[in-house]
């Protein structure tokens, strides 16, 4: 959809919607999401599968009761770090939103290349792509002690797990008096085997929730350069169809433009214009700088949406 309907054009003009970079999105964002969706599909189902089978045979030796109860302390606990520890999600969406505007800061400067060096614009310039690189770099490097402290969460959770191991299935099992020696010894073997290929698997699916708030912050990117696709600027109204007679005309009826600010606001620019231009007819349009001659033509387009009021054209002759 990216080159119907304009879309290239709304994509690009709704910075103040957040749509930022959206080159960035097609091109970076969408080959992230697509490293990270297809790890997670291989780093999901085959921990589940030997989850599910290694749970079924150890609870031929030592029952469901014991495994469970550890698994549900396990749960417990990777919910408690999940509150405490700092999602990856909003910082890997910022990051990847610096790393387009430091893009387009170079992509700029190489469009105007000739306009800067005839205006001696290079320190401008060279300070401008500092500040976007500055900004991106202490982004990361404070991202990254962040997800120290994540990773050491991690790395806690998964050492932990083998403790636990000991204390809900280890020390019940090698306490039993009902077996010898030997076959006490034996059995405990193939059930540790057993446990730690279980325990391993479900630490794994645990951790599934770490790659998903990944996946998410490239996945609210390109989410929102979407909607921009799905919602393109209405066209003007035409007539000719239905048995309607055609027009031969531009009506400009009570239009009313408003021109997009960087804050999201509005700074209006024509008031309830009236205006009809019949086939044939030469109108010259002038004006001062920002007094809305451009708008008023990207509404005729359907680059724009009027404020107020209407625009009817010929479809197809304008």
């Amino acid at each position: 959809n990216y080159m119907y309907h304009n879309n290239f054009y709304h994509a690009s003009s709704k910075k103040a919607a957040g749509l930022d970079n959206p080159d960035q999105r097609i091109t970076a964002d969408i080959a992230e999401f697509s490293k990270q969706a297809a790890s997670l599909f291989g780093h999901s189902f085959t921990p589940i599968l030997n989850f599910v089978m290694s749970l079924q045979e150890v609870s031929k030796d030592i029952g469901l009761g014991r495994p469970l109860v550890m698994f549900g302390w396990n749960v417990a606990l990777n919910m408690l770090f999940a509150a405490i520890t700092p999602s990856a999600a909003p910082m890997i969406s910022r990051e990847q939103a610096l790393e387009g505007d430091f893009r387009a800061a170079h992509t700029r400067l190489i469009a105007h290349a000739e306009e800067v060096a005839f205006l001696e614009g290079g320190t401008t310039e060279h300070g401008i792509l500092n500040l976007r690189l500055d900004s991106l770099v202490d982004t990361q490097s404070w991202h990254s002690l962040r997800k120290v402290a994540k990773d050491l969460a991690d790395q806690f959770y998964k050492y932990q797990s083998m403790m636990t191991g000991g204390v809900f299935i280890h020390i019940p099992f090698l306490m039993t008096g009902a077996l010898s020696d030997a076959e006490r010894i034996s059995a405990f073997r193939s059930t540790e085997e057993l446990m730690l290929r279980c325990g391993t698997a479900f630490t794994e699916i645990l951790l599934i929730g770490r790659k998903l708030d990944e996946l998410a912050g490239y996945t609210h990117r390109i989410m929102c350069l979407f909607k921009a696709f799905n919602h393109p600027a209405e066209e003007p109204n035409s007539n000719g169809g239905d048995g309607q007679p055609k027009l031969e005309s531009i009506e400009f009826e009570d239009l009313s433009v408003s021109a997009p600010e960087p804050d999201g606001s509005q700074r209006l620019l024509l008031k309830n214009l009236k205006l009809s231009v019949r086939k044939g007819s030469n109108v010259l349009v002038t004006g001062p700088n920002g007094a809305g001659k451009t708008s008023m033509f990207r509404v005729l387009a359907g680059l724009w949406p009027a404020t107020t009021g209407a625009v009817r054209a010929p479809k197809g002759d304008v």
